[in-house]
């Protein structure tokens, strides 16, 4: 009796992650393939798709049937649970059924199978990395920072024997944070070193680790956490390899973050064999996911300008920062009084304790900056009044609507079209609708700019 016990023990353990429901024992069963689809951006600026899931990724795939017919939308807690299986991403993008631990790691046992399922119409749920799946068949615990935690969801998939493939596009459900630090140009009075390097990155008040539980089909839930909720990014490797002095750069991946409080934060940075600590209160900001918040510290031979680019998940190379191009950048303050003569003349040996540099001042950033999209208001667009009679002359339209105020220092998020990287200036005038508005010539007075502050800089 102990060996049957023994051997059901076994088995049970061996099978927990190769699930079907009962039916898994009538006829008519197949495989179903599955494989990543491209991975879906949160795109900051640019909608846009990466590759597939890394090679050696595991991923945990859960099938349900809707409870109702012709329920429109999914609703787990009523939906009926069908299977779930566990499998490692090949090279190919192509799914190889494999066991895994509790943590999502591949547990290296073999005789793992395929998910099979009968010819109907399923909604499928995948995340990865793999880990446990509570006994509710639909919960995952334990997601913290570190983690490029992601998730898949395709509805209404009908299969059969002949149709058995499914793609599964992944979301991001985590932020990417990334720091970069590089000299300006020697013309702009860049500091000039052999080596120019970052050793660490620790922001506080990020997201609250681990995330509360995950329901698959949903994301990861934003929160705020204190001044023990940290993030790190600890690995970094130099720009270009064979010329040091020019920076260097690593990023980490953080759960998200909601707006509630600032982000005190400490960059450790090297200048030649000389460590150097620059604070500074990063603003109060979302993390989202799917997106790359990147900070670029551009090093002077006095002082050290801080710019933010948030840009898609891939994308680390920049474009110079505080000149737009098609990402979103801001420059959101700059260390002054940067004393580097530490690391110059003949002090070559490596300090223990690095040396704090540097006062942090802020740039004031209004009040709306990176909301919950991630993107400040840039204005609004009037209304078109299709009742004025004389908007439009013998050649053309006259005046439709106006757009309200824009923020110069508001440049954030999701149009690039609109972002050049420099402030606003002047203030654009009401056009008067005068009935002559278009006349023989096709032309009125349209008003005015106001005074250009031609001295507005938001970090050269």
């Amino acid at each position: 009796m102990k060996q049957y016990l023994l051997i059901a023990a076994v088995l049970l353990t061996v099978g927990g992650c190769q699930r079907h429901a009962s039916e898994e024992f009538s006829e008519g069963l197949f495989a179903v393939r599955f494989q990543s689809g491209n991975t879906v951006e949160a795109a900051a600026t640019k909608a846009g798709a990466s590759g597939p899931l890394a090679a050696g990724s595991t991923v945990r795939v859960v099938a349900y049937q809707r409870g109702a017919a012709g329920q429109a939308a999914p609703d787990l807690p009523n939906d009926t649970w069908k299977a779930s299986a566990t499998y490692r991403v090949e090279s190919d993008g192509s799914f190889v059924p494999c066991f895994v631990n509790d943590d999502g790691s591949d547990s290296g046992a073999s005789g793992a199978k395929t998910m099979e399922l009968h010819n109907g119409t399923y909604d499928f749920y995948a995340y990865s990395t793999a880990r446990k799946l509570e006994s509710d068949n639909r919960t995952v615990k334990g997601v913290g920072h570190g983690e490029d935690f992601m998730g898949a969801y395709v509805g209404s998939q009908t299969i059969s024997r002949s149709a058995n493939t499914v793609a599964l596009p992944f979301e991001h459900e985590c932020a990417k944070t990334t720091f970069r630090i590089e000299p300006v140009t020697a013309a702009n009075g860049g500091l000039t070193s052999d080596s120019l390097f970052a050793d660490s990155v620790v922001m506080h008040n990020m997201a609250t680790s681990p995330a509360a539980d995950y329901t698959i089909g949903s994301d990861l839930a934003s929160t705020v956490g204190g001044t023990n909720d940290s993030g790190v990014i600890r690995t970094f490797a130099y720009l270009n390899a064979a010329q040091k002095g020019d920076g260097a750069s690593g990023s980490g991946i953080f759960l998200p973050k909601s707006t509630g409080k600032k982000v005190p934060a400490e960059f450790y940075i090297k200048v030649n064999k000389t460590r150097y600590l620059l604070k500074a209160d990063l603003p109060d900001m979302a993390f989202l996911k799917g997106r790359n918040y990147t900070f670029t510290a551009r090093v002077k031979q006095g002082s050290v300008d801080l710019v933010l680019n948030i840009v898609p998940w891939n994308q680390v190379a920049q474009n110079d920062p505080n000149m737009g191009a098609d990402n979103s950048s801001i420059l959101i303050g700059s260390w002054g009084g940067v004393d580097w003569s530490g690391s110059m003349g003949g002090n070559t040996d490596q300090v223990t304790a690095p040396l704090q540099v540097g006062t942090w001042t802020s740039v004031a950033l209004p009040a709306d900056f990176l909301g919950p999209n991630g993107a400040g208001q840039v204005g609004n667009w009037g209304q078109v009044d299709p009742g004025n009679t004389d908007v439009a002359g013998p050649n053309g339209p006259g005046q439709v609507g106006n757009w309200g105020q824009v923020g110069g220092d508001n440049a954030m998020g999701g149009n690039p079209d609109k972002i050049s990287g420099t402030p606003q200036v002047g203030s654009w005038g009401q056009v008067g609708e005068n009935s002559d508005f278009a006349g023989s010539n096709g032309s009125g007075r349209v008003d005015t700019w106001g005074q250009v502050n031609a001295g507005t800089d938001i970090g050269k």
